[in-house]
């Protein structure tokens, strides 16, 4: 036996409670929610059964002891929309075991009698792991009314154990359930409802601003021809080199021309290769190797033998 200590649930009332030397049970409500029993099975009666009216829903929690059978019928049928859930102890294949036997018959053909739909998914989780033999199995179940009465609007999910307790917990929502995809909590521009005539005439006079600042300020253009390494000095040596007369000075102002070139060519390449790093990508190496060394990519030729020509010497 238990004391009323034992028994309570912080913030739940206990509705139903059927005391048992070995099973027992007791049916828990949240306080905020009016409760009232209406049906419970007798003192003979080997499977126990209560059923609490929760406004227009009546809940049955059932349990049948493994060792008892069902009786026929195997439970009593009431009125309005229902849920029967509990534990079950019946084995059949609609609900995940590999054999029938003969409780999970009766019980099927009972569900199928009296117009119930069964709302656990064998592809679910188990709702039983024995720590004896480390097996899974589902005798707690729950079956929700259909046909003539409104049909009831559930989902179920199989959680995780119960504290202190071979059972998985089974969480059972009623009602429409409607899928909610939170957001990333983080500012984003919504581009399809932008004023953008708007915007445009408040971003173009400072554009323009912009523009003329950068054009005033900052060097830019293009080289039609570029040759790495050169400089004012290497100017000087090739206009000393075209305008000499005498063979050794030419000669001697291009080697100096070419020694410069390739001085100031090989500090850029210390300069670069000390900030490149091999071990991720060495595309960003070979692009720097062909710039310093004044080797553009060659473009692919094309081939001059075209399909087509080749096509009308086979016709």
């Amino acid at each position: 036996s238990t004391t009323d200590t034992q028994q309570s649930i912080h913030g739940f009332a206990v509705v139903s409670l059927l005391h048992h030397r070995q099973y027992g049970m007791a049916s828990y409500i949240r306080e905020d929610i009016p409760a009232t029993p209406v049906s419970l099975s007798g003192p003979n009666d080997v499977n126990e059964f209560q059923a609490i009216k929760l406004k227009d829903l009546t809940l049955i929690n059932i349990y049948k002891p493994p060792s008892a059978n069902w009786p026929l019928p195997v439970l009593p049928t009431l009125s309005g929309p229902s849920i029967y859930c509990g534990d079950f102890n019946s084995h059949h294949s609609h609900w995940g075991y590999p054999d029938d036997d003969v409780d999970g018959v009766r019980l099927e053909e009972w569900v199928s009698t009296v117009n119930l739909q069964l709302l656990y998914d064998p592809k679910q989780p188990p709702t039983f792991h024995s720590n004896r033999w480390s097996l899974g199995s589902s005798p707690d179940l729950s079956f929700s009314t259909t046909g003539q009465h409104p049909p009831v609007v559930t989902e179920h999910k199989v959680h995780d154990k119960f504290p202190r307790s071979q059972h998985q917990l089974c969480l059972i929502t009623m009602g429409m359930q409607i899928p909610i995809t939170s957001g990333l909590q983080k500012p984003w521009w919504n581009f399809w409802k932008a004023r953008w005539d708007f915007f445009q005439s408040e971003s173009d006079p400072c554009g323009v601003k912009v523009l003329a600042a950068a054009k005033k300020s900052i060097p830019w253009g293009f080289h039609q021809q570029f040759i790495p390494g050169w400089s004012s000095e290497v100017t000087r040596l090739y206009q000393e080199f075209k305008s000499t007369k005498n063979k050794q000075d030419a000669s001697d102002k291009s080697r100096d021309l070419f020694h410069l070139l390739d001085q100031t060519r090989q500090e850029r390449w210390k300069e670069m290769v000390s900030k490149l790093n091999f071990t991720h990508s060495s595309h960003k190496a070979w692009q720097t190797i062909k710039r310093l060394s004044g080797d553009p990519s060659l473009s692919k030729r094309e081939c001059p033998v075209t399909a087509n020509f080749i096509a009308s010497q086979l016709v």
